[in-house]
Order: C-alpha cells, then sequence, then structure tokens
C-alpha cells in the first residue's frame, strides 16, 4: 500500500478530530504549539502598524481584528521594505502557554532580519502594494468573523505591514493578529 501523502495524513486527522472530539484545525495547533498572538493599543495616536516578515520554511494563516474610537481604514501591504532599526519591538505570545515554540516571523530592528519572537510597533516603511483595504465606521470591532471568509494564508519570505489610520484626527487604536503556521 502506498504511504499517505502529510496533506492526505493531515486531512484525515482533522476529519478524526472533528468527528471524534470536535476538534478544529485552529484549535489542534493551539496543542501543537503552533498558533501565536500578539495585541497592541494606543489611547491616542493617528496610526497603528505592525510589521515583519515571514519566514521560508512555515506559512502563516492569519487573523487580523482591528478597533478605533471613531472613522479609520486599515490597509495591509506586502513586500514592504522597513527601514532598518525603526519601530518598537513587540512580543509575539505562544497561545499554548506550556510551550517553548517561538513563531517562525522575522523583525529587523538590529539592522538585519533575525527570528527573536518580536514584530515591530510602528516601523518606518517604503514601497509596497497594498493588498487589502477596508473602511471602519464608529467605535467597533471590525475584521473578525468566521476563520474561512477572513483568514489570509501569508507568502514566505514576504516583509508585511497591517497599518491603521484613524480618519479623524488622534484616537484610540487596537490590532490584534491571529495566526498558527504551517
Amino acid at each position: 500500500m502506498a504511504e499517505r501523502t502529510t496533506r492526505s495524513h493531515l486531512k484525515d486527522l482533522i476529519k478524526d478530530l472533528r468527528d471524534q472530539y470536535g476538534i478544529s484545525l485552529e484549535h489542534y495547533r493551539i496543542h501543537q504549539g503552533n498558533s501565536f498572538h500578539i495585541s497592541i493599543a494606543v489611547v491616542a495616536a493617528a496610526s497603528l502598524s505592525l510589521s515583519f516578515k515571514t519566514g521560508t520554511s512555515k506559512r502563516l494563516h492569519m487573523l487580523i481584528s482591528y478597533a478605533s474610537e471613531s472613522e479609520s481604514h486599515i490597509e495591509y501591504k506586502e513586500d514592504v521594505v522597513i527601514t532598518a532599526t525603526s519601530g518598537t519591538q513587540k512580543t509575539v505570545y505562544n497561545r499554548d502557554r506550556e510551550s517553548s515554540r517561538i513563531s517562525t516571523l522575522l523583525e529587523n530592528k538590529s539592522g538585519s532580519y533575525v527570528a527573536d519572537n518580536k514584530m515591530l510597533q510602528d516601523a518606518t516603511v517604503s514601497a509596497g502594494t497594498v493588498f487589502a483595504h477596508h473602511q471602519h465606521w464608529g467605535d467597533k470591532k471590525a475584521g473578525i468573523g468566521r476563520r474561512g471568509s477572513h483568514e489570509w494564508k501569508l507568502a514566505l519570505n514576504t516583509v508585511y505591514q497591517f497599518l491603521l489610520t484613524s480618519d479623524d484626527g488622534s484616537k484610540g487604536l487596537h490590532i490584534m493578529l491571529n495566526w498558527y503556521e504551517l
């Protein structure tokens, strides 16, 4: 009998987990230590951004959530160029609090990209392509929904920025990213 491929085996495992135990793939990834989280909020700012580079071996399957006190818009950008040493390092958390596994994403606060389980807040970037743009009206959360309709599978070895901008001056802003790596 031919050996099953990894993808085929994974699909069977997910089906078994779902059928027997009601466990989703996302829940399974938490138990494997492959699910990560970062949440950044500011009280009063004209904009808030998170920037990072994906690694070369594992794809990030990401949900982007955001909120603001007033009208705002968010841009999802890829292939941006981060100015070395700009921004503030922010820690990424493994959603399995007993796991020592770190995320494969990279940041360049030191001037070269390193995997140190951090992202950059408000880094200076140039270039890049906006691949999604969402307008947000009012003081409610946005970007949260069913995983299948809001999840992004990010490209390998690519620099990203998620930029939330207030359209009404300096206001409270919040970005939350949740992802698993496969």
